[in-house]
């Protein structure tokens, strides 16, 4: 996952150098992430292809993943839909996973989604 989400960083040089900076210490921690599928009459508002938010723990940043990517990661878009990978704080990550012995992976993905809706 690490090095996916390198390459994915890298393939958008020099704009996400930024991004990389900001999440060069999560090297040694983990962050939940969430692929989801937007209505391209909502992502079309949206004029950037990867956007970082500030005071929003559930979602550090969002990416417009590329055309065809979704059905290499298993999804299946519908027309007019796109997918977009969020991802979260790695502090919100672990306050999640530490909350209990068995945390609710579906429950996490909803809130991430909820965050960036």
């Amino acid at each position: 996952r690490k090095a996916s989400f390198k390459q994915l960083l890298e393939s958008t040089l020099p704009v996400s150098s930024n991004m990389i900076q900001s999440l060069s210490r999560a090297v040694s921690t983990s962050a939940m992430t969430a692929i989801v599928a937007v209505p391209k009459q909502h992502s079309s508002k949206i004029p950037f292809d990867c956007v970082r938010l500030e005071g929003v723990p559930a979602v550090r940043f969002a990416t417009r993943n590329r055309p065809g990517d979704a059905l290499h990661r298993g999804m299946r878009l519908k027309a007019g839909e796109e997918a977009w990978t969020l991802v979260a704080t790695p502090e919100w990550s672990q306050k999640v996973r530490s909350a209990s012995k068995k945390w609710d992976k579906k429950a996490a993905g909803n809130e991430i989604v909820a965050a960036f809706a």
